[in-house]
């Protein structure tokens, strides 16, 4: 039992829009990784379906 705490999975009415998650963890890899990391990182997410289309990542420079 690796985790006892641990609520029955839920049927998805509490899903975090991918719009929401996105920004979330853009923000907490910003503030603890570098920016070289957080830009990698962002082209990688950006790369999975549904989340390019949402947020479209722009070269930088």
């Amino acid at each position: 039992m690796p985790f006892p705490d641990r609520a029955e999975p839920s049927s998805g009415d509490e899903e975090i829009p991918p719009e929401q998650l996105y920004e979330t963890f853009y923000v907490k890899l910003s503030r603890s990784a570098g920016p070289m990391e957080t830009e990698r990182t962002v082209r990688s997410l950006a790369s999975l379906p549904g989340v390019g289309e949402a947020f479209p990542v722009t070269p930088a420079g």
